[in-house]
């Protein structure tokens, strides 16, 4: 009873994506939130997320959310300055924004 969660799921390297966080009966006074992020690398990249909460119990408070964009323009451009080539700059940013 009386649980906190904050569930995060980043990828770079899908189609699509459905998450399903599940509350069961007698998880009274849950607060929880789903949070997916991805990154799209390349011209014809794409992304379908779906971020899903199945709640079993009344007294919960849950929310989810989904984020989907493309490598930062500025971030790569200062990566390339500082003397990276563009495959090395690009694995840079994909990585840190696996770990954030």
């Amino acid at each position: 009873r009386s649980t906190q969660s904050r569930s995060s799921a980043a990828s770079d390297v899908y189609k699509r994506q459905h998450i399903v966080l599940v509350i069961p009966r007698g998880a009274i006074n849950t607060d929880t939130f789903l949070d997916i992020k991805a990154l799209l690398v390349g011209e014809n990249a794409s992304a379908n997320v779906i971020p899903s909460l199945e709640i079993l119990e009344n007294e919960v408070r849950g929310g989810h959310g989904a984020v989907v964009g493309y490598l930062d323009p500025s971030q790569l451009y200062y990566l390339l300055s500082k003397g990276l080539d563009i495959k090395t700059a690009e694995k840079v940013l994909i990585q840190a924004f696996l770990r954030s």
